[in-house]
């Protein structure tokens, strides 16, 4: 990773560090970041930084601003876990307005819950580290653009509905593209190319670290897209071997690489491990259709190595996904599957222990017992 890069993650936080970095010091910068106000722990939001922040929304079009937290370690996770406020910007009483959101934000950053689920993704997490930002709306969809760990020229984009809304069947969009070749899309063609120049305008760019695979979120923006967060998904790897059936693979939603021989997991139906698990026993989270939001204590255990998720919302890398997937292919042999009709989530649903081959590809599920 670019060294000024890192340099604006441990002063601004994950997620403001690489928008005020890429905004301010990388070509096209001003074209796809738009411009906020950060403001470090301790710091007041003055006059002057509203000042900044209405002549933003003028320029963007905008009455309303969103309030987002950022902290060095949500460059690498603390997905859906950092507080978030969208604010009406406008009237006379709109500056005390956002100063009492952004307090509320902060308080929300110190909670336990924010704490113990920093604690179980274990980067170090320091509320005092703490930043945040202030910026125009850019109104909606939202676009996420993945590279795929495994396979090559693969980015995944799934468009998703308003910022707090449920994530249902209907609030998702998927698309999955081979270099910029359209090979898979769930339910209808909403313009996701417009999403992947982003992705592109960051990779030429030389920041981003070759060996890992990131994940951009996006706004539609008026002429272009908008980028509001990049972060590491996972880090690339690739299998010395091809599990059959490789060649007839559609959907390009299978991660992970374990041994040839395969990796032997018990299986958890639901989004957590049981309470009496041991400490070293490894599981594989088997989720069908859910549409209810993540509570903050539903945390992906670090005994996850796998993740199926079956239904037809969890095709889509949303927050509800990302997190569970995320922290299976943080093991060292992580895999997961959130293929529409998941031959693996079929297997393990209704099994109690499974052993898993895969090659980033696809995977060859047997059930043990």
């Amino acid at each position: 990773m670019d060294g000024k890069l890192r340099e604006h993650i441990e002063e601004y936080g994950g997620k403001h560090g690489a928008l005020v970095y890429l905004r301010e010091q990388v070509d096209g910068g001003g074209k796809y970041v738009l411009p906020l106000e950060v403001l470090k722990d301790g710091d007041a939001y003055t006059g002057e930084n509203h000042r900044a922040v209405k002549a933003a929304c003028k320029e963007v079009g905008s009455d309303r601003v969103i309030i987002r937290t950022s902290e060095p370690t949500d460059f690498q996770g603390m997905v859906d876990a950092m507080p978030t406020r969208v604010v009406d910007a406008g009237g006379w009483f709109s500056r005390g307005r956002i100063a009492k959101v952004i307090e509320q934000v902060r308080q929300r950053c110190a909670h336990p819950d924010v704490l113990r689920y920093a604690e179980v993704e274990g980067f170090g997490y320091d509320p005092k580290r703490v930043s945040v930002s202030v910026t125009p709306f850019s109104g909606y969809p939202h676009g996420l653009v993945t590279e795929h760990p495994n396979q090559d020229g693969v980015r995944l984009v799934d468009q998703f509905t308003p910022y707090g809304d449920s994530d249902t069947a209907f609030d998702h969009n998927a698309a999955d593209f081979l270099d910029d070749e359209l090979v898979y899309k769930y339910r209808c063609d909403r313009g996701f190319k417009r999403f992947l120049p982003v992705q592109k305008w960051l990779r030429e760019s030389g920041v981003l670290d070759s060996n890992i695979a990131y994940q951009f979120e996006c706004g539609s923006g008026g002429r272009n897209p908008i980028l509001f967060q990049v972060r590491e998904f996972a880090r690339r790897a690739s299998a010395n071997f091809e599990v059959d059936g490789r060649s007839n693979i559609r959907i390009r939603r299978v991660f992970g690489v374990t041994p040839e021989d395969g990796v032997l997991v018990d299986v958890s139906h639901g989004r957590k491990v049981p309470n009496d698990a041991g400490d070293d026993q490894l599981f594989a989270l088997v989720v069908g259709y859910n549409s209810s939001l993540l509570e903050m204590h539903q945390v992906a255990d670090p005994r996850i190595a796998g993740y199926f998720g079956g239904g037809r919302s969890n095709s889509a890398l949303s927050h509800q996904t990302t997190r569970f997937v995320q922290a299976a292919l943080r093991h060292e042999h992580g895999f997961a599957d959130v293929s529409l009709a998941s031959r693996g989530f079929d297997v393990a649903k209704g099994s109690r222990k499974v052993r898993v081959v895969s090659d980033g590809f696809t995977q060859k599920i047997e059930r043990v017992e």
